[in-house]
């Protein structure tokens, strides 16, 4: 079940990038795109919380589920009074000078990340939550712009934790499988992706376009598997199959991304039921 549910989610963040390094993050395809990265992370937030109820993170008095759930609306709560009243005219005054916008956005973050660590969500829903509100501002572009270089170097990171993460003890066992599941991310979300949006009267080009950009898992698949593990649900190994599919669908879908409308030239003659 945990590994079924890491490999529904699609990275938000990569895609994000790719379109919008090749400037079609505006198209019709990456329009439709964005619109069901923005449902998948809703719902990994969801099964995430939903983890986070059986106590992750925390000692058996913070990790209850009533302490959780009313952090949790409190937490939601306060973002929402934050966009509503607070986020405007606060990031309105600090617009004058630009460092003091961008180290204003970082220290939100991480305040935003270590209170919902606190109650017992985590510090990746923090960080979310603290996006979702910055993003409410009429300086989100600004913002944005200012964080570009900061949020790459991270990124290089993340892929730094992922390729660590990997258990290379217990890789022999888990070509086979890895390379199963990876093939079904690559090949199969794409199709899933192209059928529904035929279906829904797309034509094949946009569906193959905004298909191509679900091959790969998130990073949350990682995080939500690591919560699983840290709850004695998951071994060590599952944890590894799920890294080491990432690894490959990531590389992968990347290349895919980047050359999508050379593979849709190519794949065009045996498209025509998708559409």
């Amino acid at each position: 079940l945990y590994i079924a549910v890491a490999l529904t989610f699609s990275s938000t963040i990569i895609i994000v990038k790719l379109l919008t390094d090749k400037q079609e993050i505006d198209a019709l395809h990456g329009r439709i795109a964005l619109g069901f990265l923005i449902v998948q992370d809703i719902f990994v937030v969801l099964a995430m919380v939903a983890v986070s109820a059986l106590g992750f993170g925390a000692d058996p008095e913070a990790g209850s589920t009533l302490r959780l759930i009313l952090g949790a609306l409190a937490l939601a709560l306060g973002a929402w009074a934050f966009i509503r009243w607070a986020a405007a005219p606060l990031t309105a005054m600090l617009a004058h000078s630009a460092e003091l916008l961008v180290i204003f956005a970082v220290a939100w973050a991480a305040g935003v990340a270590a209170l919902a660590d606190w109650i017992g969500l985590g510090k990746e829903l923090g960080g979310l939550l603290a996006g979702v509100t910055l993003a409410s501002t009429p300086l989100r572009d600004t913002i944005g712009a200012r964080l570009a270089a900061l949020k790459d170097f991270l990124l290089l990171f993340f892929f730094l934790g992922l390729g660590a993460g990997l258990d290379l003890s217990t890789l022999g066992a888990q070509v086979g499988p890895a390379i199963l599941l990876s093939v079904f991310v690559l090949v199969g979300n794409p199709l899933i992706v192209m059928a529904i949006m035929g279906f829904m009267g797309y034509r094949k080009r946009t569906g193959f376009l905004a298909g191509l950009t679900v091959a790969q898992i998130s990073e949350f698949s990682l995080i939500f598997m690591a919560m699983g593990l840290a709850l004695g649900h998951v071994a060590p190994e599952a944890v590894g199959l799920v890294t080491l599919v990432g690894l490959v669908t990531i590389a992968l879908s990347v290349y895919m991304i980047t050359w999508s409308h050379h593979l849709f030239a190519l794949c065009e003659p045996w498209l025509g039921a998708f559409e």
